[in-house]
Parts: C-alpha cells; sequence; structure tokens
C-alpha cells in the first residue's frame, strides 16, 4: 500500500484446497507468513507454511467452545472472548510492529472472518478453492494414509494381511464414516468465504483456484501487485512448486453421501465462487 502502516494479506481457504502451496509460493516471492511455521506431516510433504501462532490461537478458541481442535467441524464456533481478543490483538500487533508486509496462512481463519474484518478491517484476502468432491476426498486420503504408513513399516504376514484383505476395506470405511461429514464441513468454510465475498470491496479481495494458479500465475501476481501495491514481492513461477505425484487420488464419494441435496448445495456454491475466478486469455498463458 502506498502509505507507511503494515500491510497484511490473508490466506484464505478450506483444508486441502491449496492453501499450504499458495503461501508457499508468496513466500517464495518475498512475503512473510510467520516465523513459526507448521512443518512436514502426511498428506504435506512439503510443510504448511501456516503460521503457528495463528494456529495455536484458533486450536484454543475451538477447544473452548466444544469443538474437535481440527476444525474439521460441522458448526460455528463461539465467537472471540474478550481475553482472545485480547491475545489476539496482541499477536496482530506483533506482526505489524516486525514486518511492513506479512500474510498467514490458517484454514481455521475461514470459522473467523467475521472476527478478523473488525480486528484487521484493512486486510486484504487472498481466497483459494478447491471443489467439495476433491476436498473430502483429500481429507480422507489424508486419514487412511496415516494407516497405511504404519502398514508399511511392518514386515512378512501383517504387512501381507494389510495388502490383501484390510487396505480396501479400511478405504471403504472411511468414506462411509467420513464423506457426508467431511463435505459438510467445506460446506460451512465456504459458506463463510461467500459472506466475506459479499461484504468486502472488490478491491480488497481476490479468488483463485489451482488451475488459474497453474496457467496463469503472472498474471495473478500482477493483478494482486497493481490491487495491494505489493511492490517488495519479487515474481517467482507457481509451476515450480506444484508436484503432481503429492495430488491426492480423486475419490468417487457420492455412493456415500446419504443426503443428496447437500451436494446439490455444495455444486450450487462452488459455481458461485467460480465465478469470481478471473478468466484469462488462453495467449497470457504461463509457459511451462
Amino acid at each position: 500500500m502506498g502509505n507507511n502502516q503494515s500491510q497484511a494479506i490473508v490466506i484464505t481457504g478450506m483444508h486441502r484446497s491449496g492453501t499450504s502451496l499458495l503461501a508457499q509460493w508468496l513466500h517464495k516471492c518475498g512475503l512473510h507468513v510467520g516465523t513459526r511455521l507448521l512443518g512436514a506431516s502426511v498428506g504435506n510433504k512439503e510443510g504448511h507454511y501456516e503460521d503457528e501462532d495463528f494456529l495455536d490461537f484458533h486450536k484454543q478458541v475451538l477447544t473452548r467452545g466444544g469443538l474437535h481442535f481440527n476444525g474439521l467441524v460441522t458448526s460455528m464456533p463461539k465467537s472471540f472472548s474478550e481475553k482472545e481478543r485480547a491475545q489476539i490483538l496482541e499477536i496482530i500487533k506483533h506482526k505489524n510492529a516486525g514486518q511492513a508486509l506479512w500474510g498467514w496462512k490458517e484454514p481455521r481463519t475461514c470459522l473467523f472472518l467475521d472476527e478478523y474484518q473488525k480486528i484487521l478491517p484493512g486486510a486484504v484476502y487472498l481466497i483459494v478453492i478447491r471443489d467439495y468432491m476433491t476436498v473430502a476426498g483429500s481429507l480422507i486420503s489424508r486419514i487412511y494414509k496415516r494407516t497405511e504408513n504404519k502398514y508399511a513399516a511392518k514386515k512378512g504376514i501383517h504387512k501381507w494381511i494389510w495388502v490383501r484383505f484390510k487396505q480396501k476395506r479400511r478405504m471403504n470405511l472411511l468414506q462411509k464414516k467420513w464423506a457426508e461429514h467431511f463435505l459438510k464441513t467445506w460446506l460451512l468454510y465456504n459458506q463463510q468465504v461467500k459472506k466475506l465475498i459479499q461484504t468486502l470491496p472488490e478491491g480488497q479481495f481476490m479468488v483463485v483456484d489451482q488451475a488459474s494458479l497453474m496457467h496463469h500465475s503472472k498474471e495473478i501476481f500482477d493483478s494482486m501487485k497493481d490491487k495491494w501495491g505489493l511492490d517488495a514481492l519479487q515474481y517467482l513461477p507457481y509451476q515450480q512448486l506444484f508436484k503432481k505425484k503429492l495430488q491426492s487420488k480423486v475419490l468417487n464419494l457420492e455412493p456415500f453421501i446419504k443426503n443428496k441435496g447437500l451436494i446439490d448445495e455444495a455444486a450450487a456454491l462452488q459455481s458461485w465462487l467460480q465465478g469470481y475466478v478471473p478468466v484469462f486469455s488462453k495467449l497470457t498463458q504461463d509457459q511451462p
């Protein structure tokens, strides 16, 4: 921005929507995304690029409200208490004092967007979206991978039993248990994103998806610089960071979702959000 105030970029999106790679990209372009960053884990081998100050705070708020700290919930958490509001204000004050331009990525932020709009009225939001079935499937695959890794470390009969009998059954059970739940979580998060878009001035947000980032990262980067005055950042092609082999296999979850109305609701919301993703000419595609 063209003033002396610190500028915050909120990297916004549901779990498994590409927020980690987006945060990594901006970090490589020069954006400060935190001092304590959550490292690599199952399902995120390149690291989360997640600011642990915000992560710890959000977990605390969720736990106080009786919700699971992982944020994969189907109901909204309570608003910040006075003590929590003072706590997050102190965190943000520290970030503002340390950097002229900074941002954070933490998917649970989606559950507290109303709060952050009040606390940081001048913040800008880079929103990344991903379709509901892919997100739900990726969350299930991550749980499955933890079990698979356990058996991969075993030898002999135990490993053979896993491959021969348990592997397929385990995935089937996970899909039955979690497909509808994670679809509801996707809806909850992205309904909050929709509310954010509806209340922010056009100049304070941008919506992207993986396809637009893969093919038009330069245009997206230039648009951000023009909109938000991010002269301190230096462009790096997004494709240099994307690794297809790390993407989860797409699962067919529809048979495991009993309430088909949820699918219709998610499809309508996905279409609405997709309408905000910039359309670029094929002539301006990034070169591989």
